[in-house]
């Protein structure tokens, strides 16, 4: 019953129901009128046909304006409407840079500010457009599970953030260059002196990247490393990861020279896209993470001393990718289809098999 009533409801207060009574009452009955009733030898007949023409001719006029009227007030709201959000949505993207980029741009962030960025997320969802919203929290299960350890990687998915705000606002694409260009960062206070530390230089094959490779390289008194329990030993130079080692795994920044391709797996010595380039298969496989980077995979142990001259030749390229003259691997949201000529695993790959061989390698 509540139903009918609601529905009947609904039916009154449309305009255009009322639009078709009134020109029943203006136009069908007085014509039925006129028609039915002969005037013809009533001598106030002209009277009354000028008085309903007037009638027909004014109740048009009324309908005319009173639908325009509705149409006008309708096409005003809706603009409100537009223009409330787009307010809003500014208020909201403002909100998000100044309260996260003072942190997550330069990688200086804890729980609480993980916190704040997934307290944020509600406002986003409900203003933000449906390619800032998956962006955002993209960004937000990435940070929170700690895959996002490269200050440059971090920087460039901050910024696709900012770059789809900006889309979505109509102000154009974001210059990266320019946005980063002040930002300050002193990697040397993120540096993490703790238990983790101490285990880690006991390690045989931390101990052997720090004293026979590290050390050899360029410029060594200058880089920085940071020590956690999950990452390993992750290397900076120039305010940008060259080098992350855990456990018998290495990542290692692809080389320009080659074409940023990875190179073929041989002996004990296994090499891989970190994760697959797929991006018909989920938003996430469209600019992987780690895209910048290789992985290597090893058993220190068994490794024979040329297979470790080839490891450390490999971490000297790296760094050489991050001095200021070299071009390391970065591109926007809107290029990732470059990586289908550079990764070998995934679905949108071009070349499965573009991976170069490593006895092309050649060791300084």
């Amino acid at each position: 019953m509540v139903n009918i009533f609601s529905i009947a409801k609904r039916i009154i207060v449309n305009p255009f129901v009322i639009g078709v009574v009134l020109y029943i009452v203006i136009f069908i009955i007085p014509f039925g009128f006129l028609t039915t009733f002969d005037f013809e030898e009533w001598k106030y007949a002209p009277f009354v046909q000028s008085i309903v023409g007037t009638f027909m001719g004014g109740g048009t006029i009324a309908i005319i304006t009173a639908g325009l009227l509705v149409f006008q007030k309708r096409l005003d709201s809706e603009h409100k409407r537009k223009e409330d959000v787009f307010k809003k949505r500014i208020e909201v993207y403002h909100k998000v840079i100044q309260q996260l980029a003072p942190t997550f741009i330069d990688g200086q962030f804890d729980e609480k500010d993980i916190h704040q960025a997934e307290l944020l997320k509600y406002e986003v969802a409900l203003v933000a457009s449906n390619e800032v919203q998956e962006e955002y929290n993209e960004f937000l299960d990435q940070v929170g599970v700690g895959e996002i350890m490269d200050l440059e990687e971090l920087k460039n998915r901050f910024m696709d953030i900012v770059e789809d705000m900006s889309k979505t606002l109509e102000m154009g694409d974001v210059e990266r260059s320019i946005a980063l260009e002040n930002e300050q960062v002193d990697l040397e206070r993120s540096e993490i002196i703790t238990k983790s530390q101490e285990e880690l230089e006991t390690q045989d094959i931390i101990q052997w990247i720090q004293n026979e490779v590290l050390k050899n390289l360029s410029n060594s008194d200058e880089m920085v490393k940071k020590y956690s329990p999950s990452g390993g030993l992750t290397v900076y130079f120039n305010k940008k990861k060259f080098l992350g080692a855990g456990g018998d795994e290495f990542m290692i920044r692809r080389d320009e020279k080659r074409n940023y391709i990875r190179p073929k797996s041989s002996g004990n010595l296994k090499f891989t896209d970190i994760r697959e380039y797929s991006p018909k298969k989920a938003k996430s496989y469209t600019i992987p993470w780690g895209y910048s980077f290789y992985e290597a995979k090893i058993d220190f142990e068994k490794l024979t001393e040329q297979e470790k001259k080839i490891i450390a030749q490999l971490i000297k390229d790296s760094h050489r990718m991050v001095q200021p003259k070299s071009k390391p691997l970065s591109l926007k949201r809107a290029e990732h289809r470059k990586l289908a000529k550079i990764f070998v695993k995934g679905d949108s790959v071009k070349n499965p098999n573009a991976a170069w061989d490593i006895s092309e390698l050649k060791i300084d």
